[in-house]
């Protein structure tokens, strides 16, 4: 078999776009909120999304170790076809929420002072996904065990790895404002949102960050 040419970082960056496909599912489930066909979720559309979260937890790690190695494994296989497949059916069936609406407004900076220039699309969704766990009010564990599955693959945990080294609360409130926007997909959200408490979930993002890089 030839080497696999597949760049880690692409690959990491869409384990972690898939990885929220889930977490964003529930929470549009339990809002009502309608997919991206303007219906509601169907039975289909939400085990795909489950499975997809098994399949990214379970062979994740070792499928992102296989790339860095060039090598195609089974464990490689079973995550491009979550990546790809029970992904892309997974949050176009069930819709997308604070960890899209969130991760994507980090791109406001760029133009402004030239953070997160280069950022791709799940490099930005990881650090929603933590946001988004933030809003949820999950626990320290729960938010610690993304923190580090997201390590493993070399994703950031922290806006100082995403390009943002000096996060102002001017910054703050300006992702804030960009992810409340009217047709955010934060809206979808089932726990309350404003932009207050999306710059108190993006403050506590960066100072988990800094802690768990702290510890090493």
């Amino acid at each position: 078999m030839p080497p696999l040419k597949l760049p880690a970082r692409f690959f990491a960056s869409g384990i972690a776009d898939a990885l929220a496909t889930y977490y964003e599912a529930q929470q549009c489930l339990q809002k009502g909120a309608d997919n991206f066909y303007n219906g509601k979720q169907t039975v289909t559309a939400q085990a795909i999304a489950r499975i997809c979260h098994d399949t990214i937890w379970r062979h994740g790690k070792e499928a992102y170790d296989a790339v860095c190695r060039k090598e195609c494994t089974e464990s490689v296989e079973k995550v491009i076809e979550a990546n790809i497949l029970l992904s892309g059916v997974g949050f176009e069936g069930c819709g997308v929420a604070a960890a899209h609406g969130i991760g994507l407004s980090l791109s406001v900076l760029t133009p402004l002072y030239g953070d997160a220039k280069g950022l791709l699309h799940g490099e930005e969704v990881a650090l929603g996904i933590l946001a988004q766990f933030v809003l949820e009010g999950r626990s320290a564990e729960e938010i610690a065990k993304v923190q580090d599955f997201l390590l493993s693959l070399n994703l950031p945990i922290s806006f100082e790895q995403a390009g943002i080294a000096d996060f102002t609360p001017q910054k703050i409130r300006l992702v804030a404002e960009a992810s409340c926007k009217p047709k955010s997909r934060i809206w979808n959200m089932a726990v309350p949102v404003s932009v207050e408490l999306v710059e108190n979930a993006l403050r506590a993002v960066a100072k988990l960050g800094r802690e768990r890089l702290a510890r090493g």
